[in-house]
Formats: C-alpha cells, sequence, structure tokens
C-alpha cells in the first residue's frame, strides 16, 4: 500500500513516523492532516526541522507553501529557500538545476531534506503546476539520490563527477485537498510519466503518503 492512515495526537509520534519511513528508504513522503490537525501539524514542523538544523551539515530547504499559488510563486521560493540560487530562471528544468547543485548538503554522508509545508495551496489553485512541481522535486533527489539506471539495474552517473547523497522529499498538505489523488495508486503521485523510462525503467516515484488522523477521531 502507498497509503496508510494513523492516529496520532503528538508531534513527537509523527516525527518517529517520518524517521522510521526514512529509515525504511523511502525517499517522498507525504504527510496529509485531517481537518482540525492544523496545530498537530504546525508543531511537528518546528520540533522536526529544528532538529534536522541541529545536526550538523544536515541540509534543510523549506518551502512555503501557503505563499505558492501559480508557477511563478513557486519559483520565488525556491530562489528564496535555496542560498545561492537567485541566479535561477523561471522554468522547471532550471529548478532542476537548481537542486541537483544548490540545494544539498555539503557532506555527501548526511541527508538533504527538500520539505514542501502546504503545498495544498498550489495543488487547489493550479493542479497542473504542482503536478510538474512535485515531478521535479522527485526527479531531482531520485538522481541526487539513486542516479539513472539502465533496464538491468546498472547506475548511471547523471553528470560527471556525481557522488550518491541522500535526498528525502516531504510534502504537507491537507487530506480534504489530495486525498483523491493519494488514494489513487494510479495518480501522477505515484508514477512518473514514461518520458522518463530511458532514465529510470522502474517509474515508480517511491512515494509514501499518510493519512494523519487525531487520536480518539
Amino acid at each position: 500500500m502507498t497509503l496508510k492512515t494513523v492516529h496520532l495526537s503528538t508531534a513527537d509520534s509523527i516525527s518517529s513516523l517520518v524517521e522510521e519511513s526514512v529509515a525504511s528508504r523511502a525517499m517522498s513522503l507525504l504527510l496529509l492532516f485531517d481537518e482540525g490537525t492544523e496545530p498537530l501539524h504546525d508543531q511537528f514542523l518546528l520540533a522536526y526541522l529544528r532538529d534536522r538544523e541541529e545536526r550538523r551539515y544536515d541540509s534543510v530547504v523549506l518551502l512555503r507553501g501557503e505563499l505558492i499559488d501559480d508557477q511563478a510563486a513557486f519559483f520565488r521560493e525556491v530562489r528564496r529557500a535555496v542560498h545561492l540560487a537567485d541566479y535561477m530562471g523561471g522554468s522547471f528544468d532550471a529548478v532542476e538545476d537548481v537542486l541537483r547543485v544548490e540545494a544539498l548538503s555539503r557532506d555527501h554522508t548526511k541527508r538533504t531534506y527538500w520539505v514542501w509545508r502546504n503545498s495544498h495551496v498550489l495543488s487547489r489553485a493550479t493542479p497542473g503546476h504542482f503536478a510538474e512541481a512535485f515531478e521535479v522535486l522527485v526527479v531531482s533527489a531520485r538522481q541526487v539520490s539513486s542516479g539513472f539506471s539502465d533496464p538491468s539495474g546498472t547506475v548511471k552517473p547523471p553528470w560527471p563527477d556525481w557522488e550518491a547523497q541522500p535526498v528525502i522529499v516531504i510534502l504537507t498538505a491537507t487530506w480534504e485537498a489530495l486525498g483523491r489523488e493519494a488514494s489513487d495508486t494510479h495518480s501522477f503521485l505515484y508514477r512518473l510519466p514514461s518520458r522518463w523510462s530511458p532514465l529510470f525503467p522502474d517509474l515508480s516515484t517511491g512515494l509514501i503518503s499518510v493519512r494523519i488522523r487525531k487520536e480518539g477521531l
């Protein structure tokens, strides 16, 4: 199953869930919060990101999704969130270039986290742009973490002097906005477009979606 439902009531319990997923080699997580769990969402992110940043050389890029309601706003937020990315052009190809270079930990043994909170704002406003933005995050993370591969499973460096390093993509959103897509195993959340098949014979995004409900509800 790519979607699971959990009943949690504390920020620590959500953090533990995320770390368990990362330890199981999940590269992408979509945390879907039920109505009424907004305070829990905020408490979790504050504590989780603070803990990541306190780990020396772990890198966190935080996209403030509440400010992203169209494609241009997504590009602006990437330029703000990624150090030295103010040169970035206005295209998803340009975003990919920035993520693969500027948005990584300088220590390749440490984790990099790309976190897009409140991603439902863009998914509601312009679903097509949300799908493109999601794709570029997942594809870029996969290139950095695993490289390209051929049908035999042989790893191919995506660029000269490539060195694999772990990148984890975490999106938060409301269940109301993205629950339908998260419940459909054939949606864009779980499968990359076929144009990526020459580079990724396995088109699975590797996403795990988690619906978070408060205990007792």
